[in-house]
């Protein structure tokens, strides 16, 4: 498949999901955690296909991996966030158990995506 758009990775779509379900699930957060820490988890999962687009669009290979990397660090805020809203049952172990593993798979996502962008990076960097 030929990648035009961000919209075309697979990363992407994945944190867009993770994104909606973050929204959905922190809505049944109780009164005031829902714009307290609901308000960091939402931010935290929009952060990660933000940047995926905006990396996308950057031109440079350095700026794309800076942002990819960005996106993993916002997965990791997002899964610490997850944890303790389950921990003080803040909403239902199913929707911490959705929103976490969601939050893993995209992280292991980014990842993979940051090493290839790196590896494609220290080739163009070794002389011919």
């Amino acid at each position: 498949m030929d990648i035009k758009s961000f919209r075309d990775l697979d990363v992407w779509r994945t944190s867009m999901d993770l994104a909606r379900r973050v929204y959905t699930a922190t809505s049944r957060l109780p009164w005031p955690h829902r714009n307290e820490i609901g308000a960091q988890m939402r931010r935290a999962s929009v952060s990660a296909p933000s940047n995926l687009a905006e990396g996308f669009r950057q031109g440079s290979l350095r700026a794309y991996t800076r942002h990819v990397r960005i996106a993993a660090g916002s997965m990791a805020e997002l899964e610490t966030q997850a944890q303790l809203a389950t921990d003080l049952t803040l909403w239902p172990p199913e929707d911490g158990a959705e929103v976490k593993d969601l939050a893993v798979r995209t992280s292991q996502m980014l990842t993979a995506l940051a090493l290839s962008l790196e590896a494609r990076s220290e080739l163009r960097r070794r002389p011919r």
